[in-house]
């Protein structure tokens, strides 16, 4: 009989125990693979250490308080020490806990010594599937957002190859698309929207914004149409003849009147890609797969660009890098012709020079509760225990979903005070926002 130290493969708060002990009757190694009991669910678990049960344990009946091990699954090592030693380094990068690191580590068991990573499904199980004597990791596209988890563990896979070559020694190369020089702006200081007759030529257009009109607006007080649910403004579909929240996905009937003035005086503002008929071009959307075509044309990337984001010039320029690959000529409509993110050869000299003056790392910690005081004061609290470098204020969009949303962002903290439930902790965000 011995004890056994085991992490379960679930998700578990990182402020909670990590490790927990039983008995195994069966000699079990160092990374073996069992099933265990753990809250009253029985769940797949990787040992960490085994130690004998000495007499005096016995004697004080710990054999009674532990419960034994379900089943061994695998009595040869699951992971082996240096994807251990990763799981630990992401761990505490990324103030992730150890346990969900784990269950992302031991899903694949087909070791690989050479990984080529693309921006698609699989990529996590992908990366962690690596050798000890991994020679080498390719990165394809690395400017792609994808690489950058959104759902926990939030990860940016480009940082966590660094870290797996650095415990390798394996070489770390970059694959990345090239644009071509096939771009021309056209300036809309100087020309009316959709007039331009070259860029009505276009085999289609591209457009990141759905619906008709994206803003419903009363001339006569001001007001504007936002969701009930949301702090956003409510988009009209003209193909379904109402107001759409693209947040929660409320709906809400046309409206004809003002609901606060009662005013007649609406504005349907904004363009969506229904309002976009000219000569039955298709439209779409960046994320749809996207052909080849003699000319593409660029309806907006203006309210990327005007976003409070330090990122959304990078986001502008990978997006038209991946469209000058797909056209013969690819037309930009915008109202700053002048931007960086338009110079596709030279954007990154221009953007490390902005960027140079900013921390390396960066770490948002977000809060959500549906009630707005509560929301702000916890804010303001843990803002006192962390020196924020931006922050604490409400989100972008301060309600989504009935949640008041705020935001604080430090400059690499090496720890976090203990949150509450309602708190996300990312590093190295894709957004401010």
């Amino acid at each position: 009989m011995r004890l056994v130290d085991v992490t379960p493969l679930t998700y578990i708060p990182k402020n909670l125990f990590q490790i927990y002990s039983y008995i195994s009757l069966k000699p079990v190694g160092q990374y073996s693979l069992v099933t265990v009991e753990f809250r009253k669910k029985t769940l797949r678990a990787v040992v960490i250490k085994t130690r004998p049960l000495n007499k005096l344990e016995v004697k004080k009946d710990l054999n009674y308080k532990l419960k034994p091990i379900k089943r061994v699954l695998q009595y040869k090592p699951c992971l082996h020490n240096l994807q251990m030693n990763l799981a630990k380094w992401i761990s505490s990068y990324y103030f992730e806990p150890i346990s969900l690191i784990l269950k992302t580590v031991v899903r694949n068991q087909k070791l690989q010594d050479r990984i080529v990573l693309q921006p698609q499904k699989g990529m996590l199980d992908n990366l962690f599937s690596f050798k000890e004597n991994l020679k080498i990791i390719e990165i394809q596209d690395r400017h792609n957002d994808n690489y950058k988890l959104i759902k926990s563990p939030r990860l940016d896979l480009r940082v966590v190859a660094q870290k797996i070559a650095d415990l390798t020694g394996a070489r770390l190369v970059f694959k990345d698309i090239k644009p071509k020089n096939n771009l021309k702006i056209i300036d809309l200081n100087k020309e009316k929207f959709l007039k331009n007759q070259e860029f009505l030529k276009s085999d289609y257009f591209v457009l990141n914004r759905l619906g008709y009109a994206t803003l419903i607006l009363c001339r006569d007080c001001g007001s504007i149409k936002k969701c009930k649910n949301c702090e956003v403004p409510m988009v009209y579909h003209e193909s379904e003849k109402k107001l759409i929240c693209h947040h929660c996905g409320f709906k809400d009937k046309l409206l004809l009147i003002c609901e606060i003035c009662k005013g007649l005086n609406l504005d349907y503002l904004g363009t969506g890609q229904e309002k976009i008929k000219y000569k039955n071009t298709p439209v779409y959307t960046f994320n749809k797969n996207l052909k080849p075509a003699n000319i593409i044309g660029v309806v907006t990337m203006d309210h990327i660009l005007n976003l409070p984001d330090y990122q959304a010039p990078e986001r502008v320029w990978h997006l038209l890098c991946q469209l000058s690959r797909l056209a013969k000529k690819l037309l930009v409509q915008t109202y700053y012709p002048q931007h960086h993110a338009f110079d596709l050869f030279s954007f990154w000299q221009k953007e490390s020079a902005i960027r140079s003056n900013l921390p390396a790392s960066f770490v948002k910690l977000t809060y959500k509760n549906k009630n707005e005081t509560r929301a702000r004061e916890e804010a303001f609290k843990i803002a006192e225990l962390v020196n924020p470098y931006l922050g604490p204020a409400p989100a972008f969009i301060p309600k989504v979903n009935g949640y008041y949303i705020w935001n604080l962002v430090l400059s690499d903290p090496k720890t976090i005070p203990e949150l509450d439930s309602g708190w996300f902790v990312e590093r190295d965000p894709s957004s401010f926002l």
